[in-house]
């Protein structure tokens, strides 16, 4: 953002605070969760006018605080083959012509694999100095490892190794515990792409039930007006929705619900396909709407009460 000059605005000057904070909510504060690039779309399209910051000391300070405050915040993880090249040492083309026949007959050593700049960022960039402002805050729990994931042995199965899954849920948990006290709303989602692997879409739900340190920031979060936590999974042919309290998540596990919701997905398309193929001939099927897999994933671990609050 450009920094403001100390020019005065005498439009704005004049008017009462109140006004000026209705033309701030019109032009920084936008109907929908703002996200950053690697998460926006054409459906995604914010609208903002930000020249407004640029008027004076004053204008820019107020108009900010508006922006961080009013506005929610769509925090995903940058894919990690998005990160710019690892700079690396390159001979000079002389170099390179007189070294030709040399790297012929020997082969060239290569360097040990470097961890992406990425690591442990999020989208939008929000710098931490920001952190105190912010008020309204979404979450999405995926992180889409570019490389297969490496995983150990373990006596009950599978467990993922993802260094850049344990920083973005490390970085989650500091943003939590610098905003606990302030928080207005606080959601949490996985929009899941298509096509998808389930594994690679699990491992950051691997990394949250690791050490439970990402359920104890969430039911830390001091803020009186977060009781429960709206948490969604967004499929492009269905979704689950519900709302979590807080301290549910020091007992039920992050990773058993994502494998509950993964699983009954892959049901209802398993279905759709025996229908599609029903008497042995392939039938068109008509175009439906999303499917609410509420029904499904309820039948588990965690149950659904109420106004389809988990308990």
């Amino acid at each position: 953002m450009a920094t403001a000059n100390h020019s005065k605005c005498f439009f704005l000057d004049v008017l009462p605070a109140e006004l000026r904070i209705a033309i701030y909510d019109l032009l920084v504060v936008s109907d929908q969760p703002l996200r950053g690039q690697s998460a926006r779309d054409e459906t995604h399209q914010h609208n903002l006018d930000l020249t407004i910051l640029r008027t004076n000391r004053q204008i820019h300070a107020e108009a900010l605080d508006t922006f961080f405050c009013k506005n929610t915040f769509y925090i995903t993880s940058i894919p990690e083959d998005t990160a710019p090249p690892t700079a690396s040492l390159s001979l000079t083309d002389k170099e390179d012509d007189e070294n030709a026949d040399q790297n012929d007959e020997q082969e060239q050593e290569t360097p040990p694999p470097t961890l992406p700049r990425t690591l442990g960022q999020f989208d939008p960039p929000l710098p931490p100095s920001t952190w105190s402002k912010i008020r309204n805050l979404t979450i999405d729990l995926l992180f889409h490892p570019s490389q297969p994931v490496t995983a150990t042995n373990f006596p009950m199965g599978w467990k993922p190794n993802d260094p850049g899954a344990a920083a973005y849920i490390g970085t989650l948990i500091r943003i939590l515990s610098s905003l606990s006290p302030s928080l207005q709303t606080l959601s949490l989602t996985a929009e899941v792409r298509d096509p998808f692997c389930a594994r690679k879409c699990l491992v950051s739900f691997f990394m949250c039930d690791r050490d439970r340190s990402f359920a104890r920031a969430l039911a830390s979060v001091t803020s009186p007006k977060i009781g429960t936590v709206p948490m969604s999974f967004e499929f492009p042919d269905c979704y689950y929705r519900t709302e979590v309290r807080k301290d549910v998540f020091l007992s039920k596990s992050i990773l058993l619900l994502a494998c509950q919701v993964m699983f009954c997905q892959s049901q209802v398309r398993i279905d759709e396909l025996l229908a599609a193929f029903e008497d042995g001939r392939l039938k068109a099927m008509p175009v439906r709407d999303r499917a609410d897999l509420k029904g499904l994933v309820e039948r588990g671990a965690w149950v659904g009460l109420g106004k389809g609050g988990v308990e």
